[in-house]
């Protein structure tokens, strides 16, 4: 008997199509027209017996709805018996699969076992083979996933994204992930090898929401254009606050994870983490223009490992080096020309094993840098612009914090940090010690410190109380001394502490919380109600949206336990 290819297997005992070769030669015809002439079945239970009797009584009429199962397990029974040689890595035929159900088979009479080789196998072997003729007559009949797919490359922009084409289905993979996307069943039958002419309209970003300050330090600045500079996920943003609108910097190919600005304030710099793109995906750094948003410069691929957690111009020298710290193990510190071709590294050297937070170069020495981390202040010297070296601050008789949070430069050229324990230190950038202390500057940790252009007066901001405080300093060199002068405002709980503390014009605060929040308000303020809050956002990962039918709003939910509806008009 002659083989027959593509039968349609469907449990129910009913099958739509049927399509093949018929053992007698005859093309195949409508399966209800082929089912006329059958005998009604034998009583008894043993089903699948019972339609293999059926397969060598109607012979041509095989092809019928209720006997394709059948046709599959004689055609077992052939392969078996012939002396073929199995096909290298083909699928062993003992491996362990669950029983197919038969309660769906219809009622047939009880009939002597066939005498075919079919008869004799197990159960689980013909349940088997049965699975695999369904998933071949699936692949020929244009099931979702079932034709072996293709892949080409298409070009989206500027990048490249693989596409894998198949029946039913399309998977495009973006950034190493694959995105699967299937096809609507009233869309050409499910397929999808036709592809449709590319509209002309392209999506244009208007309005990011958020800014990443959980876990992110020294990313907030203001423009000399009067622009507030940030970042959030991979989208660098230029925002006007008084006209509310946004420019969006777009070229990193992942999470943005340091900001630096230099000394002209228009010029800023921002490093990413490690993506899935061959070349483009490798932790970099770009420098560009905020007025243009031209990329100037990219350097470092290949050079950082995980990310680049901080970064900063040199001052003094009107900004020529840029410093980076590698989130590797060892949080390596590299210094470089950035201005030069492909960025020329002048040094790096290994920082601490312990988690960083910021690196700043010293506003009046190009060849001093202080970092702050996990239980230390750490001064470096750049040698010569080819060797980093290292003095790790004293505490001596002051409490050694858990971690020491920022570090920013007072008018005398001293260090001032703050730290865990809600102290403000002033350290000396010679002898590495604290030379003066405002202990208990916050009720919890200090998470923020600003020194104003004055160089007389320090905003600290907390994490626990949320408070931004103002000292002013009395006296001068040893008998100087900071006191409270005011608590400028305590930040709204859903905003959380403050992250980021800058000076946007003489009376002006732009503050970026802990809970991815921007705020402003004026520093002559003692009522925390007059900070208006710029950007609002989750601080925990987003897992919901839905958007409003009819009217322009957009409700979102996430792990932090808020639903926040957006006003994507009035933002």
């Amino acid at each position: 008997m002659g083989e027959v290819d593509d039968v349609p297997i469907n449990t129910d005992g009913e099958s739509d199509s049927v399509t093949g070769s018929m053992p007698n030669g005859n093309g195949g015809g409508d399966g209800a027209g082929a089912a006329g002439g059958k005998p009604p079945p034998p009583p008894g239970n043993d089903r699948l017996a019972a339609l293999e009797v059926l397969v060598h009584q109607q012979g041509d009429e095989i092809l019928c709805l209720k006997t394709a199962l059948a046709e599959v397990v004689r055609r077992l029974g052939e392969v078996e018996a012939r002396p073929t040689t199995k096909p290298a890595g083909a699928p062993s035929r003992t491996q362990s699969v669950r029983q197919q159900p038969t309660s769906s088979l219809p009622n047939k009479p009880h009939a002597p076992p066939s005498a075919t080789p079919s008869a004799a196998r197990p159960q689980s072997a013909r349940t088997s083979m049965a699975r695999k003729a369904s998933s071949e007559n699936l692949s020929s009949s244009g099931g979702h996933g079932a034709t072996r797919p293709s892949t080409a490359t298409k070009k989206i922009g500027s990048k490249e994204v693989a596409v894998e084409k198949g029946e039913g289905f399309t998977k495009m993979y973006l950034k190493g992930r694959a995105v699967t996307m299937y096809a609507p069943t009233e869309y050409a039958q499910g397929r999808t090898d036709k592809v449709g002419k590319e509209p002309e309209e392209k999506l244009v970003l208007d309005w990011v929401y958020g800014y990443r300050g959980k876990d992110c330090r020294a990313n907030l600045y203001v423009l000399a254009s009067g622009e507030v500079a940030y970042f959030t996920a991979g989208v660098a943003v230029v925002m006007d606050v008084a006209a509310r609108t946004q420019r969006h910097y777009l070229e990193h190919t992942d999470d943005i994870k340091s900001m630096a600005l230099h000394p002209d304030r228009t010029t800023v710099a921002t490093g990413q983490c490690a993506g899935h793109a061959d070349v483009d995906g490798k932790p970099h750094v770009r420098v560009w223009n905020s007025a243009t948003l031209e990329t100037l410069h990219t350097f470092g691929q290949g050079v950082f490992n995980r990310a680049v957690c901080c970064l900063s111009f040199s001052k003094a020298d009107g900004g020529e080096l840029l410093a980076a710290v590698d989130e590797s193990n060892e949080h390596v510190i590299s210094v470089w020309r950035w201005a030069e071709q492909g960025g020329k590294q002048l040094c790096e050297q290994k920082g601490s094993q312990d988690p960083v937070g910021m690196l700043e170069f010293h506003p009046a020495h190009n060849d001093k840098l202080v970092m702050c981390g996990k239980n230390n202040v750490t001064f470096w010297t750049l040698e010569d612009n080819q060797r980093l070296t290292k003095k790790a601050g004293v505490f001596e008789k002051h409490a050694k914090p858990k971690f020491v949070t920022c570090v920013a430069f007072d008018a005398e050229g001293q260090v001032v940090s703050g730290d865990t324990n809600g102290n403000v230190f002033f350290w000396s950038l010679d002898e590495h010690k604290i030379k003066l202390a405002i202990e208990g500057a916050n009720d919890g940790p200090v998470f923020a410190v600003t020194v104003l252009p004055d160089g007389r007066r320090v905003l600290t901001a907390g994490n626990k109380d949320r408070a931004i405080n103002l000292y002013t300093s009395e006296g001068e060199g040893e008998e100087r001394r900071y006191a409270k002068a005011s608590t400028v405002a305590v930040l709204p709980e859903h905003a959380g502490g403050g992250r980021c503390v800058v000076l946007a014009n003489e009376d002006t605060l732009v503050v970026g919380t802990t809970k991815n929040c921007i705020l402003q308000g004026a520093l002559s303020s003692t009522d925390e109600s007059q900070f208006t809050q710029l950007i609002s956002s989750h601080y925990e990962e987003l897992w919901g949206i839905s958007i409003h039918p009819t009217e322009p709003r957009v409700l979102t939910g996430g792990m932090d336990k808020q639903i926040i509806m957006w006003d994507s008009e009035k933002r």
